[in-house]
């Protein structure tokens, strides 16, 4: 049961925790199966190592060595069990090790979600003026890049308090972390931990989608959140209530109705998946027009703050997160 239902699941939704117990319960499987391999087959080793070992003594030797080892043959039964034992044990150390490690690797490059990106805490220091003309001189090894915002609720410039997707009844509610992205964001972002739930099958790419026609009045999000307010992606006059709370006095909160254009069950770092995950908020992305335009009316796209910057580089990149 645990091979053919519980690691298939774990494998599709990405539970490295589930797959790691599946794995030593497996390990456990193999010490004891080991111990019993080596308790019954020990005589008939005996039988070869004697006449393989000893082939140039008499007969007579051989006998009597075969009499020494029946005449100690519990103790003998009990040596090969312990280290039967001790060599499994450190087996299944070395796989434990390996699978510890590769598993905080895989989780590490997917909260990254590029073999190479830079972000900051700090806005300010992150600025295309800035960063472009380093991007332009060493066009010959990028082959793509794409910059994200900074979250609508976390920075103090936007003036926003925080950010919750809802139903239209606000039954069921949820914050939300909302941040612009670029049409090149899941061209640059590693593949391997996108999982959608729906798209609509468009010939353009999950970011050009947030910049088409429909995508104006869109937003990507988690297979979760669409669940959670009752929303069918495919139908397209259904919709999510997304609130803006404004920090500032007087200035009254903003509702908007945003549709699914496509809904994820895991993504490469953004939080965008089909079941909770602890406490942590789920990504809402959009085109940078449609986040400046919720941020304020009037708020031009220059005005962008942006939280980080993933690079994909010609041929096999690095697998590290390099923070400005």
């Amino acid at each position: 049961m645990g091979i053919y239902y519980f690691l298939p699941l774990a494998l599709l939704s990405f539970n490295f925790a589930l797959i790691l117990q599946i794995f030593f319960a497996i390990l456990l499987g193999m010490l004891f199966g080991l111990s019993l391999l080596a308790f019954n087959l020990q005589r008939f080793f005996e039988l070869i190592l004697v006449y393989v070992l000893l082939f140039w003594e008499r007969k007579s030797m051989r006998q009597m060595i075969f009499k020494n080892l029946a005449a100690h043959k519990l103790r003998n039964k009990m040596t090969s069990i312990i280290f039967s034992i001790a060599i499994g044990f450190i087996i299944f150390l070395v796989v434990i090790y390996n699978l510890q490690v590769k598993s905080a690797q895989l989780q590490q490059l997917r909260g990254v979600g590029a073999h190479f990106r830079v972000d900051t805490y700090d806005p300010l220091r992150l600025k295309p003026a800035f960063f472009d003309p380093i991007l332009r001189n060493h066009a010959g090894s990028i082959e793509s890049f794409a910059y994200w915002s900074s979250p609508m609720h976390g920075d103090p410039e936007y003036g926003v308090l925080d950010t919750v997707v809802s139903d239209k009844a606000k039954v069921n509610a949820e914050k939300v972390i909302v941040q612009g992205v670029q049409p090149t964001t899941f061209d640059v972002a590693l593949e391997d931990y996108l999982s959608l739930d729906y798209t609509s099958g468009s010939g353009l790419s999950l970011g050009e989608q947030l910049y088409s026609k429909r995508g104006s009045q869109s937003a990507a999000v988690g297979s979760y959140l669409t669940d959670l307010a009752a929303v069918d992606p495919a139908n397209h006059k259904q919709a999510m209530l997304l609130t803006v709370t404004t920090a500032a006095k007087g200035e009254p909160n903003r509702f908007y109705r945003k549709r699914p254009l496509w809904t994820a069950a895991s993504a490469p770092a953004f939080l965008m998946v089909d079941r909770k995950v602890g406490r942590d908020r789920m990504a809402v992305l959009m085109s940078f027009p449609l986040f400046n335009f919720m941020v304020a009316p009037h708020r031009s796209l220059n005005q962008t703050r942006y939280k980080g910057i993933f690079i994909k580089f010609k041929g096999e990149g690095g697998t590290a997160a390099y923070k400005a």
